[in-house]
């Protein structure tokens, strides 16, 4: 790594331009380039997976679209040294009559008045420690932001269930409670750095907030997450956010869906939950894919007649597979859509040989890639009732229904977007400027 210039009081380094060649020639690099397996490129060779025509007329089935997003930023209270920062988060839950959305007109810059047209609108804030802040009465700052997950989680932040908390949902979701479910849910470890205890347990109809065996001290149900590990003093939680702020989306669903299903089952199957982002829960958060797998089971058969009641879409706008649905376009034909298999999505997306299929420990839903009748090109990913490798349109849910929605939902300010995700985005993103100085300005006048 080559060193910078502090301040501008001296140049950078320059990087040597002579090194390659010494690279190039030596043995163990030409090994490892030998060694090297990238996914087939030619468009002539690939071998396509089998379209499917959607059904337009599917799309009466659903009758409200709920899309879910979030985003955050870090404004700094100091930049100096030490560098010192809270991060704040923006999320939302937009609530659409599906017809009032299909008449919203075609536009590349989105009306104000149309949000006059949303049901609904629930936006939830939260504020959390990013760099060298420590909160009062924890002990240091990793402390501080656990602390600070868990308040948020356990406090009636959404406006829509203003008597509910997110934790409700996690528990629900973590011991399985639309069953007899898991019991009890045990961490091997405990979150504080100078303690090496084991064994914790949380059970089904204990508190959110245990002691420690051996340290005594509190542990709460969102340490479940083992955000603590990639939280340190020298870096802060930057780490973290990402997958907090898909996690919180996701929960947020989650809490939906637990309200109507203890409330009215049915009215699950006339919604379309969009997310933005793929079906998965990455990183800290894997664990909860196994229940969420098991919920999207359930939800298969829930229905008066053993249908499925569930229709869920995540919406890929970068990354790998928007990359490669961006090279096929041209051989895709429109209002067809494609299921990614696992040995496709190898050869052709990820370069991978393990004898797991593709996302087995993180996705709940399925890659597909979806040709709309105006050409536009969607990777989005749906629930399928198990997931294997090579599924089938019959394994998931609506898949049709969600699709021709989808259709009628395009945006065209943004690439591989659809009105519900490109309205929520805008609500819930916090600019650089002047909503970044505002904060910052905010925070220097009422911090201790």
């Amino acid at each position: 790594m080559s060193f910078n210039s502090m301040r501008n009081r001296k140049p950078f380094e320059r990087a040597s331009m002579v090194n390659h060649s010494q690279l190039i020639q030596n043995k163990h690099v030409q090994a490892f380039i030998n060694e090297c397996i990238i996914p087939e490129s030619d468009l002539d060779k690939i071998e396509y997976p089998v379209g499917h025509a959607v059904n337009l007329d599917e799309i009466d089935k659903i009758k409200h679209i709920i899309s879910i997003d979030g985003g955050y930023s870090e404004t700094y209270i100091n930049k100096g040294f030490p560098s010192t920062a809270i991060a704040f988060f923006n999320l939302g839950v937009l609530l659409f009559e599906r017809e009032a959305l299909e008449n919203i007109e075609r536009s590349v810059i989105i009306n104000p008045e149309d949000l006059k047209k949303l049901k609904e609108i629930d936006k939830i804030p939260l504020a959390i420690p990013a760099r060298n802040v420590l909160m009062k009465g924890c002990q240091d700052f990793s402390h501080g932001v656990r602390k600070v997950i868990y308040q948020f989680f356990n406090s009636k932040a959404s406006s829509a269930f203003p008597d509910k908390t997110l934790i409700e949902a996690l528990r629900w979701l973590m011991f399985r409670g639309w069953s007899d479910g898991e019991k009890v849910v045990p961490l091997d470890f405990c979150p504080y750095e100078d303690c090496k205890s084991k064994k914790t347990e949380f059970y089904r109809h204990g508190p959110n907030v245990v002691t420690c065996k051996s340290c005594g001290r509190e542990i709460y149900l969102t340490d479940y997450f083992r955000f603590h590990e990639i939280i340190n003093e020298p870096n802060g939680a930057s780490g973290i956010f990402g997958y907090l702020t898909s996690l919180i989306e996701q929960i947020l669903l989650v809490q939906i869906i637990k309200y109507f299903y203890e409330n009215n089952k049915q009215c699950l199957s006339k919604m379309l939950f969009i997310k933005d982002g793929p079906l998965a829960f990455f990183g800290q958060t894997f664990r909860l894919h196994k229940p969420m797998r098991e919920l999207i089971a359930q939800l298969f058969k829930a229905g008066e007649n053993k249908e499925s009641i569930i229709n869920i879409v995540g919406l890929e706008k970068s990354g790998p597979f928007v990359e490669h649905a961006f090279y096929i376009q041209e051989k895709l034909k429109e209002n067809h859509f494609y299921i990614l298999n696992d040995e496709y999505i190898r050869k052709y997306i990820v370069s991978q040989t393990s004898q797991n299929v593709y996302g087995h420990n993180t996705y709940y839903g399925w890659k597909v890639i979806y040709k709309t009748e105006e050409k536009d090109v969607l990777v989005i990913s749906i629930p399928v009732e198990k997931y294997i490798g090579d599924p089938k349109p019959e394994n998931f849910s609506n898949i049709e229904a969600v699709l021709s929605v989808l259709s009628k939902m395009r945006c065209n300010m943004y690439e591989n977007s659809v009105v519900p995700i490109a309205l929520i985005n805008k609500l819930v993103s916090i600019s650089e400027f002047p909503s970044s100085k505002i904060l910052e300005n905010y925070i220097k006048k009422n911090i201790d």
